[in-house]
């Protein structure tokens, strides 16, 4: 098995130095930085009679992996090589090495300066009789938001010529895009409506000719505590005659004063009282036998 890597470590630095050459001897500038999905061409037809690439379709996820989809027919015994240049330097940092077994395919992948091929984790591999498919995380490979790659092939193990070279190419990941901001939405708060109590007179009668106060305890709905805010309507009356009066609302008391008319005695006296605390009110009517 160790003997098996060591060969498989020099054949991928042999092919790798092969499809350096060609960059470095007759391929022009990476093309404009694509974002995103995006599919590259090669010529068809000028791979020298080996697996011939014809085009290549890179995409990215938000978790950061980067999709590989090569159209080409690996026979076996053939060898397919991406270069990645994961700095922008114009060398390869990353090769990824693709062995048709004829049964499937094999992957592996080396740094440029550590032939002993350390494990990339991320790194999956597919294939159809037309394609081959390479998945690996971005930090993997050691790549940030952008990276250079190229795509060559060798028909046999023993050639050390390159059948095919397509590229260098560009791409840069798309960034996802942010999440929607977080709307808090403060609920309205509750409407408080007032709560009149029940009067508490002095004197505890009304008497014709006398003076007489009327306070109305006023709490709120939502704590039973005293209403200190609001708006005070009262109307004293006997036999629907308003009687003239002083009112006042502080500290959660609706208080008013007035002389009970001497003409009321053995008449019904009525104390209405409103109170409005904003959009709410609240109304206690309370009667008294005049004596």
């Amino acid at each position: 098995m160790r003997a098996k890597r060591i060969l498989w470590a020099a054949l991928l630095l042999v092919a790798g130095l092969a499809l350096a050459t060609a960059m470095s001897v007759g391929s022009a500038v990476a093309s404009p930085r694509a974002v995103a999905d995006q599919t590259y061409s090669d010529q068809a037809g000028d791979a020298n009679g080996g697996p011939d690439v014809t085009t290549i379709t890179v995409t990215n996820d938000a978790a950061g992996t980067v999709t590989m989809v090569v159209s080409v027919a690996l026979p076996s015994g053939s060898l397919m090589l991406v270069g990645v240049d994961n700095n922008l330097d114009a060398s390869f940092e990353r090769y990824i090495g693709v062995f048709s077994m004829g049964s499937g395919l094999y992957v592996q992948a080396i740094s440029k300066t550590d032939a002993k091929m350390g494990p990339v984790g991320s790194l999956r591999l597919s294939g159809t009789d037309t394609t081959a498919t390479l998945s690996f995380a971005k930090s993997d490979l050691g790549i940030n938001q952008s990276f250079n790659f190229t795509v060559a092939t060798v028909a046999t193990l023993d050639q050390s010529d390159l059948s095919d070279f397509a590229g260098p190419y560009a791409y840069t990941l798309a960034t996802p895009p942010p999440p929607p901001p977080t709307t808090t939405t403060t609920p309205a708060p509750a409407a408080i409506t007032p709560v009149i109590g029940t009067p508490m007179t002095t004197p505890s009668k009304a008497v014709a000719g006398k003076r007489m106060t009327v306070a109305f305890p006023v709490t709120r709905s939502d704590n039973g505590q005293p209403l200190t805010s609001g708006k005070m309507v009262c109307d004293p009356s006997v036999a629907g005659k308003v009687i003239t009066h002083a009112e006042s609302f502080k500290a959660g008391t609706a208080k008013l004063s007035f002389l009970v008319p001497k003409a009321a005695k053995g008449k019904l006296l009525k104390v209405k009282v409103t109170i409005v605390s904003g959009t709410q009110s609240a109304t206690k009517v309370a009667t008294f036998r005049v004596s």
